[in-house]
């Protein structure tokens, strides 16, 4: 018979276990594809001219100010005109990609063999994908709530596209490609919290809601697994909360 000290140590290593697995599909969606971030290009302008705006504000309100700031300082021209363009030309391919007939697929194709662009949105959706060609089902995408910004995440309740979750630490696993973070729920939203200006320090924000940016049914994942073998896992087992 298993004592408490016995299965304490099955949770704990089963956790640790679980972390591994999803920071494999993190540094996937990351790294398989070599691309370029116009937000990580916006946050380096921002440390190079010593400004203080954070790249998961990129395309919201503040995003003004931001570009203000840059002309006040006369940043050279042809460094914002490049970002702009790459912004642009981004909008122009999600818009393209996403009517298409299978959107998984083209925004793959795109980092890969095209303008090989993408910010958080893209590697989300390359992570959730690679988590369900490999095994994963219970992966998502989603938005937290505040930010411009997405993230992946494994959990076992009940998901609903766009309703807000608040999630506890035990709840689920989240996969930020973008910032190189893959926690539980709790200890991620405390790991960013500094990273991040207002308004997300309010603790209302610290929910995801979830987005249903695609769906993979079984000849699509099939089809997947044969075109990029490249984004399979070898000897990856699923993550079990």
């Amino acid at each position: 018979m298993n004592t408490i000290t016995d299965l304490n140590y099955q949770t704990t290593f089963g956790m640790k276990q679980g972390l591994k697995q999803a920071e494999i599909i993190q540094r996937k969606a990351k790294n398989t594809y070599q691309h370029i971030s116009p937000n990580i290009l916006s946050d380096k302008i921002d440390k190079a001219y010593k400004l203080d705006m954070n790249p998961l504000y990129l395309n919201s309100e503040p995003y003004i100010q931001y570009i203000e700031k840059l002309k006040n300082i006369k940043i050279n021209r042809r460094l914002l005109s490049i970002l702009r363009s790459l912004e642009n030309k981004l909008f122009s391919i999600r818009n393209r990609i996403q009517t298409s007939q299978n959107p998984i697929k083209a925004m793959i194709e795109n980092m890969k063999n095209g303008n090989r662009l993408g910010n958080s949105g893209e590697e989300i959706a390359l992570a959730a994908a690679i988590g369900k060609i490999n095994g994963q089902k219970n992966i998502y995408t989603g938005h937290i709530n505040g930010l411009d910004h997405g993230v992946s995440f494994i959990t076992n309740k009940p998901v609903q596209e766009g309703k807000k979750m608040f999630l506890k630490n035990k709840d689920a696993i989240i996969i930020d490609p973008q910032l190189g973070i893959t926690d539980y729920a709790e200890n991620y939203f405390a790991k960013i919290k500094d990273l991040v200006q207002t308004p997300y320090k309010k603790k209302t924000h610290r929910s995801i809601t979830p987005m249903n940016n695609f769906r993979l049914n079984d000849a699509q994942i099939a089809d997947l697994k044969a075109n990029y073998p490249e984004l399979l896992i070898n000897n990856y087992k699923p993550v079990v909360l």
